[in-house]
C-alpha cells in the first residue's frame, strides 16, 4: 500500500512540474504550482523511506535507504 501511494505522489509532483514548466514566467499560478511540486515531491519523499523502513528485511531496500539519506 505505502509504494502504491508513493507512485501516486511521485506522479503527481512530476504533473505539477510539467504544468510549472509550461506556465509562463509572470504568472501569478506559477508561484502557487511551485509550492506544490515542493509539497508533492516531499510528500512521495517521506512515503518512499516509509516504505523502505518497513521492509527492513530486504538488504537492497536497506542499501537505498541508505543512499538516499533516509533516517536523517
Amino acid at each position: 500500500m505505502l509504494y502504491e501511494q508513493f507512485a501516486a505522489a511521485r506522479l503527481r509532483a512530476v504533473e505539477l512540474t510539467d504544468a510549472y514548466r509550461e506556465t509562463a514566467v509572470d504568472d501569478p499560478r506559477r508561484a502557487v504550482l511551485w509550492e506544490g511540486v515542493v509539497r508533492q515531491t516531499e510528500l512521495a519523499r517521506g512515503l518512499l523511506e516509509s516504505w523502505l523502513a518497513s521492509t527492513p528485511s530486504s538488504l537492497g531496500a536497506r542499501d537505498t535507504a541508505n543512499a538516499l539519506g533516509a533516517g536523517r
